[in-house]
């Protein structure tokens, strides 16, 4: 669990899904999940705030779009 930068994202993730709360209303924002096998093991908000960027156990590395939800990049590290 962590918060963005500028306090208007929860993260929490839930296996292979990433999920983004409000944290003011808590309510769910954004889900994001990756066409990767493997659980998130480590994830963060960059400074912008504008992606949010994870890390799974099959070694991938994954970053979307907060607002827009959109796949920027995925990675598979070996």
């Amino acid at each position: 669990t962590t918060y963005s930068g500028d306090m208007n994202f929860l993260g929490i993730t839930d296996k292979e899904k990433l999920l983004v709360y409000n944290p003011a209303t808590f309510t769910l924002s954004k889900t994001f999940e990756s066409n990767r096998k493997g659980d998130i093991t480590a994830f963060g908000f960059l400074p912008d705030t504008k992606s949010i960027i994870a890390f799974a156990s099959d070694k991938s590395i994954t970053q979307w779009d907060i607002t827009s939800g959109t796949l920027l990049n995925e990675i598979k590290t070996e």
